[in-house]
């Protein structure tokens, strides 16, 4: 519904938040990496966003391809939501807009 309403930020906020229930300790990690890719106090601070972007980046794991290329994505443009979610294959992106 969000990628219709075009809320960039909230369609990456949510696709890296998606964790796996059976995976231990993938919630909260998911968590810590939603709190420093959309972090209050670096908002505005491009320097800042960047450096929490690679900090959230080196707390992935091997099989988080789509985190990963969100978050490079965000590194080049850390307000480029937009460009981050085109960043993701066509095919992923259709999948989120048939799922709902």
């Amino acid at each position: 519904m969000e990628i219709l309403k075009q809320n960039w930020k909230e369609v990456v906020r949510m696709i890296l938040a998606q964790y796996v229930e059976f995976i231990p300790d993938s919630k909260p990690k998911k968590q810590h990496i939603c709190n420093l890719v959309f972090d209050p106090e670096a908002e505005g601070n491009p320097e800042q966003m960047v450096f929490n972007i690679q900090r959230a980046l080196d707390t992935l794991d091997k099989r988080d391809r789509l985190e990963r290329i969100i978050l490079v994505a965000l590194l080049s443009s850390p307000n480029g939501y937009f460009n981050a979610f085109q960043a993701i294959s066509k095919n992923t992106r259709f999948i989120y807009i048939h799922a709902y």
